[in-house]
């Protein structure tokens, strides 16, 4: 099987999924492109608007909030794919509505406690939303006074 050139095999993994400038270099780096042509080919890609970190933040934004993630956690998850820290800010004071997400935690933490909440239950609860960077205590607080529990 013959070895696809690397402008050939940029456009491939963007098929398979989006990805940031950074995440394209480090992938063509990794497959032996030299940087002059890494860069060529990321300019052309931009050109052609398959590449484009405001975008891809945004869509990162939108799709992290259904999940129910926060906006510390998507900062830093982005911040590790490269994205610079100012579309970052851009994207998630566009997009990010703690307001919108609210009652779908609630939701789920009443889930999670079920109709006899307890200390386990709770801790389980708490952590759960604190490692998706959002406020763990309010959620918790309101899903307990909303469950009766």
């Amino acid at each position: 099987m013959r070895k696809r050139e690397p402008m050939e095999y940029a456009l491939y993994l963007l098929s398979r999924r989006p990805r940031t400038v950074r995440e394209l270099e480090i992938a063509l780096k990794k497959r032996g492109v030299e940087q002059q042509e890494i860069e060529e080919i990321i300019e052309k890609l931009k050109d052609w608007r398959y590449l484009d970190d405001k975008s891809y933040a945004e869509e990162y934004v939108k799709f992290k909030m259904k999940k129910l993630y926060g906006p510390s956690y998507i900062r830093s998850e982005l911040l590790k794919k490269g994205v610079k820290r100012e579309i970052i800010d851009e994207a998630l004071e566009e997009f990010f509505d703690l307001n919108a997400i609210l009652p779908v935690a609630v939701e789920r933490a009443k889930k999670m406690l079920g109709d006899s909440p307890d200390d386990k239950s709770r801790k389980k609860v708490w952590n759960y939303f604190a490692r998706r960077g959002l406020p763990a205590t309010e959620i918790l607080n309101l899903a307990l006074k909303e469950g009766g529990g």
